[in-house]
């Protein structure tokens, strides 16, 4: 076998043949033998340095040799942590999955062998026919979408998106690779770039700030010469030859901003999704992988028919600039943010996460509240559902003989000591959105801070609302007459609401609304590829909470039920009881109990379901990847995800409702004023002077 010391030894494998060779390594088959079973896998191997000329260059440049050895650890450890981060990726099925890495230092002491086991793959080109069907295209860009979606989630900027790092499974499904590996060896070359500028965004190009926009460039780029009879942008198709003169031309107008031809092959609306992904501009390309995803899955659909959810992005901070520990970027422009999992993961890259709870599912113990079997109910229970919304029952007592069930009639007839509200029109509710938030005063106006880019935040000519729910990209109302009123986004029919009726409680999440009848049943409007919108068959529901592609929804008898996405578990409530109030983040799901403390289901790797040791709460909400719990005493606490200070609430005091945002939290205090923390890029902490 021809290639590194004509033999690869990995423990208990057997090389098998060598298959390919890159600038920064090498890729093997190897194969062992369990009980009569032959198993296969790829073994990547990276050598650091990549050749003896790069230690000479360095001694010639002064180093000795305890720095040298130093510099390429260093290069190790970057390696080590993004093959650790890789793992993070383990089990999606359109990521390539490594589940194992090795070192060896070289006998000189100067660099190492790095072996990384991951599946064996088919690689793209090599299951590609001579004429490329559209629907092979958009197999390969919705499964590279949801990879994009999952890097979000974590953080990650692949930078380096091209079919040789594409492949495909046994079962069809199309996996992106080689996260990062690749970007690291290059610094122990100079900084070299071999091989990507093909692909490479502008920005990327042009050594500006860039974020995950910078892959769907590359994605679009992708999918362009797929349809182009596997020719770029501006260069002539088959059968006439290619130069290298050609070819650099054509590279140059790409990078110049030249706008770009439609490719030769495709529907119309493809070609037009691949145009937007190519865009030159980040601001004017799709915000977000979950944005891209929507699009190419609308392709083929039927009128009237919703396109898919996308896949969780769980952790995607929002900051698009934070790439995969191979380069530190400056921020980036507000309007590149990637949009996505609406405020429960910020983990975009900034830009697209949405509400998963509503203002009032979460903290609003308002018309929704349950009311327990006869004797079950303390007066601490009572306050339970008043405290949080106190304020808000002033300005509903006139129609709480709407509420389901009489149960917030039965709860507002207590003697309780409200807080009084002396500010004239003060805010009496609250709700926190992605980027945006929404507050509710006294007279039934509304007023909005934050971004605005899709409407979200046209909310002053409404009146006579009742309550509100910020989403990712609209708001909802609901009004006295119990008839809702939407702005903002509505791609996935999320703002369909004008025809319902009868409605005493609201929630709004990315991708859909859902509203709580009177009579205690469930209407729902959006996207429901994952079945967040199946609550046709729910009754006797008393509070509910949209989240991310799920939905769920409160008992009177205090025992709780969830529809549609469930990845993470959080949709596992069914041996919940006595529960009296329920909030749906992004993949996790909170419950209050009656007697003040808190249970908690599904991703907790920011540490957000950590509410096992909390008491005497009486309210909750729940974020992208924090969870917030209001005290009987005013003051509040939060667990979770903190990187923009979303849970430096510790200091909050006289506080009577809370909401969680993505990635902020508010505060409503006993006298109207309403106080914020968290990220404030679009102003959506700006609440002071309400």
């Amino acid at each position: 076998m021809e290639d590194m010391n004509n033999q690869v030894l990995y423990p208990g494998w057997e090389t098998v043949r060598l298959i390919g060779r890159g600038s920064f390594g090498a890729v093997y088959e190897i194969q062992r033998e369990l009980f009569g079973e032959t198993e296969k896998a790829a073994l990547k191997v990276i050598t650091i340095p990549q050749s003896a000329s790069d230690i000479e260059e360095m001694y010639s440049e002064g180093y000795n040799k305890e720095d040298i050895t130093n510099t390429f650890q260093n290069h190790l450890k970057s390696i080590i942590s993004e093959y650790t981060l890789m793992r993070k990726l383990n089990g999606s099925s359109n990521v390539v999955n490594c589940d194992d890495v090795r070192y060896i230092q070289h006998d000189d002491g100067i660099g190492w062998d790095i072996f990384i086991k991951m599946e064996l793959l088919t690689p793209l080109n090599k299951v590609l026919s001579e004429n490329i069907p559209e629907e092979q295209v958009l197999d390969v860009g919705r499964d590279i979408c949801r990879a994009l979606v999952l890097c979000k989630e974590h953080k990650i900027i692949h930078r380096d998106i091209k079919p040789q790092n594409i492949f495909v499974s046994e079962y069809g499904d199309y996996k992106l690779g080689d996260f990062g590996i690749a970007k690291t060896v290059e610094k122990t070359s100079g900084g070299t770039k071999i091989g990507t500028y093909k692909y490479m965004a502008p920005e990327v190009y042009h050594d500006e700030p860039y974020g995950a926009s910078a892959d769907i460039y590359s994605l679009g780029l992708v999918l362009y010469w797929m349809l182009n009879e596997r020719r770029m942008p501006f260069l002539p198709l088959p059968p006439e030859k290619l130069s290298a003169s050609a070819e650099e031309n054509a590279r140059r107008r790409r990078l110049s901003g030249d706008p770009l031809p439609a490719p030769a092959h495709g529907s119309k609306t493809l070609k037009q999704i691949v145009l937007r992904a190519c865009a030159y501009a980040p601001k004017d390309r799709y915000r977000s992988a979950a944005e891209m995803l929507s699009a190419l899955e609308s392709i083929g659909t039927t009128d009237g028919q919703e396109t898919i959810c996308p896949a969780p992005t769980a952790s995607a901070y929002e900051d698009p600039t934070e790439g995969f520990g191979w380069k530190a970027k400056a921020p980036e422009p507000e309007d590149e943010k990637t949009a996505s999992i609406w405020r429960k993961q910020e983990k975009e890259s900034e830009s697209g996460e949405d509400k998963t709870v509503s203002a009032w599912a979460k903290t609003e113990p308002d018309k929704s509240a349950p009311v327990p079997a006869p004797g079950e109910k303390s007066s601490k229970k009572k306050f339970l559902w008043i405290v949080a919304f106190c304020l808000a029952l002033v300005l509903v007592a006139g129609i709480v003989g709407m509420t389901a069930g009489g149960k917030t009639n039965a709860i507002a007839n207590e003697t309780v000591n409200r807080p009084s509200v002396e500010k004239t029109n003060a805010i009496v509710a609250i709700s926190a959105g992605y980027n945006h938030t929404v507050g509710l005063r006294s007279d039934g106006t509304v007023v909005a801070v934050g971004d605005n880019e899709k409407g979200q935040c046209d909310v002053s000519d409404w009146s006579n609302i009742v309550s509100i729910s910020a989403g990712y990209y609209h708001t909802v109302g609901l009004r006295s007459d119990g008839t809702v009123v939407a702005v903002g986004n509505n791609g996935n029919g999320q703002c369909n609401v004008s025809g319902w009726r009868d409605i005493v409680s609201i929630s709004a999440d990315e991708w859909q609304t859902v509203g709580l009848r009177s009579d205690g049943t469930v209407v729902a409007v959006g996207n429901n590829v994952l079945g967040p919108c199946d609550t046709a068959d729910w009754s006797d529901i008393v509070s509910i909470s949209a989240g991310h592609c799920y939905t769920v929804g409160l008992h009177s008898d205090g025992t709780v039920v969830a529809v549609g996405d469930n990845v993470k578990g959080q949709c596992d409530v069914s041996g919940w009881h006595d529960i009296v109030a329920v909030g749906a983040g992004y993949w996790h799901t909170v419950g209050l109990r009656s007697d003040g403390t808190v249970v908690a289901v599904g991703d907790n790797e920011r540490g957000q379901c950590d509410v096992s040791d909390w008491s005497d709460i009486v309210s909750i909400s729940v974020g992208a990847l924090h969870t917030v719990g209001l005290r009987s005493d005013g003051t509040v606490v939060a667990v979770g995800e903190n990187v923009s200070g979303q849970c430096f609430t510790f200091d909050w005091s006289d506080i009577v409702m809370i909401d969680a945002g993505s990635f902020h939290s508010v505060g409503l205090k006993a006298d109207g004023t309403v106080v914020a923390v968290g990220r404030n890029g679009h102003g959506q902490c700006n609440v002071f002077a309400w």
